[in-house]
């Protein structure tokens, strides 16, 4: 029953954290969104004197601009989408590495290598959890090859 799945529409806004999120009552009002395809890149707000300030991603939970609602992840805000009563997004996360990719990796290039190989992400489908707000993978979506 909370307002964030029931409600028709979404209100436009910046949310800071999933409570103001999942009750839908915006901590900041938008002032400007730059989109670039289906995700926005930067999200301004004004300031006391009316200045257009860039607000940082890792600041932000949510966003909901032109009543379509943005997840927050560490560069970009992605779409939200429902389905099943849940809100679906694309987003990376990082995978354990298997243990001889991390040992081939420090093997063939170092340690700057085998660090590299240990902070491996892959893109999943998640969803957001109805509780507390977290990101429960659903499944990791296979890399589109390159044109």
């Amino acid at each position: 029953k909370l307002k964030l799945y029931t409600a028709p529409e979404y209100t436009n806004g910046i949310y800071l954290s999933y409570n103001s999120f999942k009750n839908q009552v915006p901590d900041k009002e938008i002032a400007a969104a730059f989109l670039e395809g289906n995700t926005i890149e930067t999200v301004s707000v004004a300031d006391e004197k009316g200045k257009w300030q860039k607000i940082k991603v890792e600041d932000v939970y949510a966003v909901v601009y032109n009543n379509s609602p943005f997840i927050a992840t560490k560069k970009l805000y992605v779409p939200l989408k429902k389905i099943n009563n849940d809100l679906v997004f694309i987003g990376k996360a990082k995978v354990t590495a298997d243990a001889g990719d991390v040992i081939a990796a420090s093997v063939f290039f170092g340690v700057i290598g085998g660090l590299i190989a240990s902070n491996a992400q892959a893109t999943f489908e998640m969803k957001i959890d109805h509780v507390n707000g977290g990101f429960v993978r659903l499944r990791e979506v296979p890399a589109q090859p390159k044109q």
